[in-house]
């Protein structure tokens, strides 16, 4: 079973204002409708990339970024 426990972080004023921690902190989505605890991926962002929340058993891609 996934671990879908919101978790919460405090930074630091560095941190942030850096575009990075936006990014994380902005990456969230609802879980996929109809879905409860266990059954879909929580929303995630890798440090590249933010990942919708997906449901379990199936495989989110993105294009790659452009530069």
């Amino acid at each position: 079973m996934v671990d879908v426990t919101p978790t919460i972080h405090i930074a630091s004023l560095h941190e942030a204002s850096t575009p990075a921690y936006h990014l994380h902190r902005n990456c969230s989505s609802p879980p996929p409708n109809g879905l409860g605890p266990g059954q879909y991926c929580p929303a995630e962002y890798d440090d590249i990339l933010c990942w919708k929340a997906t449901p379990a058993n199936t495989t989110a891609i993105q294009p790659c970024i452009g530069e």
